[in-house]
C-alpha cells in the first residue's frame, strides 16, 4: 500500500512539475524522479543564526526521521528522533521525550524536519522549476520555507526558513 500511494504521489508531482513550470522549463516526466514520499539519508550543514552544525538525517517513514549532530564536537553524536508529534533527544547514554522547543538543537532539527514534512505533503506547496533545481515554497507554523531539488534526480539540495534565519545545504542525499 505504502508503495503504490508513493508512486501515485511522485506521478502526480511529475505531473505537478510539467504543469507548473514554463513551457521551456518543463523536465519530461522521462528526466524526473521524484523520492518525496520514499525514505532517504542526507547530510545536512546548518547555519541557524550563529550556530552552525552537521547533521545526518535519515527518514525512515513518513512522519519518522532521525538526526545524528556530528559536529560541532561537543554535540557529536547526539540524536533526534521524530516519530508524528513524539520527539526524543539521546545523548551520551541518556534519553528525554522533549514537549518544548527550547532547546536551540532541538528547535533547529525540528524546523528541518517540519518543513521536509509539510513539502511532502498534498497540499499548500508551490513548485517553480529552473534549470535543474525545482524549488517547492510552502509555509508551516515556523514560517515560510523553500526547499530545493534537483530536478532529474529528487535529491535535496538546500533548505531555507527565512523567519528563523535558518539555511540547510544537503549532500550526500540518497533515497531508498
Amino acid at each position: 500500500m505504502k508503495k503504490w500511494l508513493a508512486a501515485v504521489l511522485s506521478l502526480v508531482i511529475i505531473l505537478f512539475l510539467g504543469g507548473c513550470a514554463g513551457k521551456d522549463e518543463s523536465p519530461a516526466p522521462s528526466e524526473t524522479t521524484t523520492p518525496m514520499n520514499s525514505s532517504f539519508t542526507a547530510k545536512g550543514d546548518i547555519t541557524f543564526g550563529d550556530l552552525s552544525a552537521t547533521v545526518d538525517f535519515s527518514r525512515t517513514a513518513p512522519g519518522a526521521f532521525t538526526a545524528v549532530l556530528t559536529s560541532p564536537e561537543v554535540l557529536n553524536g547526539m540524536t533526534f528522533s521524530y516519530e508524528g508529534e513524539t520527539v526524543q533527544v539521546s545523548y551520551k547514554g541518556l534519553t528525554l521525550h522533549l514537549q518544548e522547543d527550547g532547546l536551540a538543537v532541538k528547535a533547529m532539527t525540528s524546523a528541518i524536519v517540519d518543513a521536509i514534512n509539510s513539502a511532502m505533503g498534498d497540499s499548500g506547496m508551490n513548485v517553480k522549476v529552473k534549470g535543474d533545481t525545482a524549488s517547492i515554497t510552502g509555509e508551516n507554523d515556523n514560517g515560510a520555507f523553500t526547499l530545493s531539488l534537483n530536478k532529474k534526480t529528487g535529491a535535496f539540495v538546500e533548505l531555507l526558513i527565512p523567519s528563523l534565519d535558518l539555511s540547510c545545504k544537503f549532500s550526500d542525499f540518497k533515497a531508498s
